[in-house]
């Protein structure tokens, strides 16, 4: 009898110690294990396109709408990633994204120097790299030679940052005037004006016709 106890309470123990170290395996794939969880509970509750019945979040349109969306993010965290790890931080980079976003909406509307798409694009996504570069180098700068904690000069930065970003954009909303219009072939034309009425016709070689989520979604591959 007793020998039969000791074999049970040795099974149950081999299998509490199985299950433990089962736990704490899954525990070192957390974040991909949430990530699979949301991705099933999305595609479970997702509506079916009417007449085809295809899951529309399994399609491709929102994919790489998704895709398109997190990229952003995504690429803002990986440079996170060594400031974390050099025990640093850095709370303005919501801000510099605006600031870099109102640059490149309000170049793209007002600054006409006849050059063709793909470099007057690739100009300003530059210019406006190097805008924030050095938004972020002043504050480098500031927490090495004055040995301030990252904290409050990239605090302070937030509102800096938003300020220039309001007068970059002059107080009022960039890009408001956009009319889209599908051209001949597999371009999307696209007249796009600022506040004041100004408008110009732009023909971006990625956009395609057949619709806003087959375009390529460029910030997703830099990430």
């Amino acid at each position: 009898m007793g020998n039969d106890n000791k074999t049970k309470n040795s099974l149950v123990s081999d299998l509490l110690g199985g299950v433990g170290k089962s736990l704490r395996s899954l525990s070192n794939f957390s974040q991909a294990t949430g990530l699979l969880l949301i991705f099933i509970f999305a595609m479970l509750l997702s509506p079916r396109q009417h007449g085809t019945g295809m899951n529309i979040f399994l399609s491709a349109a929102n994919l790489s709408d998704v895709l398109r969306q997190v990229s952003e993010n995504g690429i803002i965290a990986l440079g996170m990633t060594y400031v974390i790890l050099t025990a640093g931080i850095d709370l303005s980079v919501g801000s510099l994204l605006a600031l870099s976003a109102t640059f490149v909406a309000k170049m793209l509307t007002e600054w006409h120097p006849g050059l063709s798409w793909n470099v007057q694009v690739t100009v300003i996504i530059l210019m406006a790299l190097g805008l924030t570069t050095l938004c972020g180098t002043t504050m480098g700068l500031l927490i090495s030679k004055l040995k301030v904690q990252p904290f409050i000069i990239t605090l302070a930065g937030i509102p800096g940052a938003t300020g220039v970003g309001v007068c970059v954009g002059t107080g009022v909303s960039v890009g408001t005037r956009v009319a889209v219009t599908r051209g001949p072939g597999v371009h999307v034309s696209a007249t796009v004006g600022d506040a004041t009425g100004v408008a110009r016709t732009l023909s971006p070689p990625s956009a395609r016709a057949t619709g806003r989520g087959r375009a390529r979604p460029l910030p997703a591959w830099s990430m």
